[in-house]
């Protein structure tokens, strides 16, 4: 079993990196011509895909959803489940740009502009001209 959650949590990673990332893949649509498409396009396209994958390992049988509670986030593949799996990472991702974005902040704030005197005095008459 500790195989599997590791296979799991791989499959699980490179479907939210690629939702991330807005990976796309050719595609062949039902008219047959070929196109492209996001690999991973919303929560409800990454729930289908973990749970097409844990069936295909055999982790769970595809019987074993009629009889899960969909709501009990501690039931592997169940609703809940992959949605808590999904929201964390939307999450963790939306934190780590704003801890990154906070942090251009601070350096762009504490490194002020530096100009040479003439560029600056130059600056300065403009500034008055326009009072």
């Amino acid at each position: 079993m500790c195989h599997d959650l590791e296979k799991f949590d791989a499959y699980a990673r490179e479907l939210l990196d690629a939702h991330a990332s807005h990976e796309i893949e050719e595609v062949i649509a039902p008219d047959g011509e070929k196109a492209t498409a996001l690999k991973v396009a919303n929560r409800a396209h990454f729930t289908k895909l973990m749970r097409d994958f844990i069936i295909s390992e055999g982790m769970v049988r595809i019987e074993d959803f009629k009889f899960m509670d969909q709501d009990d986030s501690a039931a592997f593949g169940s609703l809940a489940h992959l949605h808590g799996i999904y929201r964390d990472d939307r999450e963790r991702r939306y934190q780590k740009r704003v801890e990154s974005e906070a942090s251009h902040e601070t350096q762009r704030c504490s490194n002020p502009l530096k100009i040479d005197p003439e560029t600056k005095e130059k600056l300065l008459r403009e500034l008055r001209g326009l009072e």
